[in-house]
């Protein structure tokens, strides 16, 4: 008997895989770590009320709680902090601006008993508060 030669199929070469390209937006840990903000004052007597919040980055989700009445302030989505911006109630509705923000024609703030202020970042975490002294 004679042996038979046998064909074999010769690999065929081929191009290693490059992974494409994908676009993510960033976590949401991320953006809120992007951001860095303190109150840096309280005035609860007069007109308006005022809350003085310093720091610079996007404080879209963040927001301001009056801790006695429970209050809550949100900062408009897509707010930019540069510096300071003063929080004002208890005064005229007025346009916001880059330095200042409307909350409520209503004040706010306990003027005879201890009523903090406190300051969440977007993933609900406490970054300031302030005591008011109260």
């Amino acid at each position: 008997m004679t042996p038979t030669a046998t064909a074999t199929a010769s690999p065929t070469p081929t191009e290693p895989a490059v992974p494409s390209p994908t676009a993510s937006a960033p976590a949401e840990s991320e953006f809120c770590g992007a951001a860095i903000a303190e109150i840096a004052a309280l005035h609860k007597t007069g007109t308006p009320e005022v809350v003085l919040v310093s720091g610079t980055g996007t404080l879209t989700g963040w927001h301001l709680i009056s801790v006695r009445g429970e209050q809550r302030f949100d900062f408009p989505d897509g707010f930019n902090l540069d510096g300071s911006v003063s929080i004002l109630s208890g005064d005229d509705a007025r346009p916001n601006t880059d330095i200042e923000l409307f909350w409520t024609a209503k004040n706010v703030w306990n003027n005879s008993s201890h009523d903090d202020a406190e300051l969440y970042d977007c993933a609900g975490a406490l970054v300031s508060r302030y005591d008011d002294g109260g």
